[in-house]
């Protein structure tokens, strides 16, 4: 089975240390589970300049890009699917210097992932992801879906094709069943 995991807001929890810069650079206090741009920058919290900065720091300084902390759990279950035979591709829309912290970040974990940026999604058996129209783009190409549910995306209708996860626990068991599932 082939997984495909976002790396931003799926395995690191890139919106808290967002979170944590809004606060040092700008005095800022954004929850973290609302720090995403259309929120952020359309509620006038940050101007898209200040979005950017903050932006660039978390994915291309690596000081800081080595400091974000995992989604909970995580770690332990993208260990657990490997364990369990499952092939794990990371994918990113950062550019080739973001790549390099990603994959220092995950060997700092010791994960050994490849790092994508955006090709050969369509040979996945699963995606996950916190970008719904990500998701929806894949849709008639991978097979199973998964939105991980943060307070930015929560108002948003995943439809039928896409299933809506709120933690890696739940993930898990949900991947497990579609193993099961297509074993028959």
């Amino acid at each position: 089975m082939k997984i495909g995991i976002e790396f931003d807001g799926v395995i690191a929890n890139t919106p808290k240390l967002k979170s944590e810069l809004a606060k040092k650079f700008y005095h800022r206090s954004i929850p973290a589970g609302m720090f995403n741009r259309e929120l952020v920058v359309g509620s006038k919290l940050l101007s898209p300049e200040q979005y950017e900065n903050i932006e660039n720091n978390v994915s291309y300084s690596k000081d800081t890009g080595l400091m974000i902390e995992e989604v909970e759990d995580s770690i332990k279950f993208i260990q657990k699917l490997l364990e369990n035979g499952k092939e794990i591709k990371v994918f990113t829309d950062r550019g080739k210097d973001g790549v390099e912290i990603i994959k220092e970040w995950l060997n700092s974990k010791g994960l050994n992932l490849e790092v994508e940026t955006g090709r050969d999604m369509e040979k996945l058996d699963i995606y996950i992801s916190d970008n719904l129209e990500r998701l929806k783009s894949l849709i008639g190409s991978v097979r199973s879906l998964f939105l991980f549910t943060w307070d930015y995306n929560k108002h948003l209708d995943t439809g039928y094709s896409v299933w809506r996860i709120l933690s890696w626990n739940k993930l898990y068991e949900h991947i497990e069943f579609i193993k099961i599932r297509h074993e028959k």
